[in-house]
């Protein structure tokens, strides 16, 4: 009998130090959800508009004409959209069957650098109403755009923009509203963006006019899936260290400031720079115990 008792007295305590171990081990979170969080980060957060535009001249646009309206047309040298240096030769007109005057000639020439955009000389027939040819100003270049009415409120006179060709990321420069019409036409309203640097674009190319409408200096950057909204109130799931890697799962209140491009600008006194918050956020509850892995970083 002494045995009997002695062999359960044994058994009793191996199974209650099975417990003790099994309870050390869910203590130490061996069984615990690994959750993926993100690191709060403190910064600036930007809502950036961008709209389609097209390089245009700022410059003049001059009609090449000749006053020997009677002579017919005998060699063309230009077509549009070829560069042309002022004095240079557009077309000859046929002028044996005229006496010239003094400082007439049969050679009709630039009136100044540019680009022509319209050649409205045709060879072997006289320009009756004397214009040959136009003529644009290639070197002082700027974008035009069309707002619609969503978007016509955040753009101002003045205001700053980047402009990148669409094919060519890397020509780019920066640049300013100039001019903003308030007449809403059939393609909305028109405005006009100063290019600061012009040398690599060329007229007619289209490109990416990006204005930053609105920016949150000094705020908490959180992503938008770690935020989660009931009855209008916003809130997000902070991880707290407790011991040896267990985290504790808590509500926090915060304040959405802005929403930007990449990330949402928000206000709380109880989140700290560096601190951890549940990426996925309606996945888990308060006052759960997790594990964590940093899933990255909002910069």
């Amino acid at each position: 009998m002494d045995i009997i008792k002695t062999i359960k007295r044994i058994f009793a305590m191996v199974l209650l130090w099975c417990v003790c171990i099994g309870n050390s081990g869910c203590n130490n979170g061996a069984e615990l959800p690994v959750v993926a969080v993100d690191t709060v980060t403190i910064g600036s957060v930007k809502k950036t508009l961008c709209v389609d535009g097209e390089v245009k001249s700022a410059g003049y646009t001059k009609t090449i004409t000749t006053d020997l309206v009677t002579c017919p047309i005998k060699e063309i040298y230009v077509q549009p959209g070829q560069s042309v240096e002022e004095g240079q030769i557009i077309c000859l007109l046929d002028t044996s069957k005229v006496k010239l005057k003094q400082g007439q000639s049969p050679e009709v020439v630039a009136i100044r650098d540019g680009v022509v955009t319209e050649v409205f000389a045709v060879e072997g027939l006289c320009s009756t109403d004397g214009k040959i040819a136009s003529l644009i100003d290639d070197e002082n270049l700027c974008a035009e755009i069309w707002l619609d009415e969503v978007n016509m409120p955040f753009i101002k006179e003045n205001m700053k923009a980047q402009i990148t060709a669409k094919e060519l990321e890397n020509i780019s420069t920066s640049g300013k509203i100039t001019m903003l019409s308030q007449i809403n036409e059939e393609s909305g309203f028109r405005a006009i963006v100063e290019l600061d640097d012009s040398n690599d674009f060329r007229l007619g190319m289209d490109v990416t006019i990006c204005f930053d409408i609105s920016k949150w200096e000094n705020v908490y950057k959180i992503n938008s899936d770690c935020i989660l909204q009931i009855d209008e109130a916003s809130y997000v799931l902070l991880v707290n260290e407790e011991e040896n890697g267990i985290y504790n799962v808590e509500k926090c209140n915060i304040e959405v400031l802005g929403i930007g491009d990449d990330c949402v600008a928000v206000s709380c006194d109880r989140l700290t720079e560096g601190g951890y918050i549940i990426s996925d956020v309606d996945m888990y509850t308060p006052g759960e115990k997790v594990k964590i892995q940093v899933k990255n970083r909002v910069d």
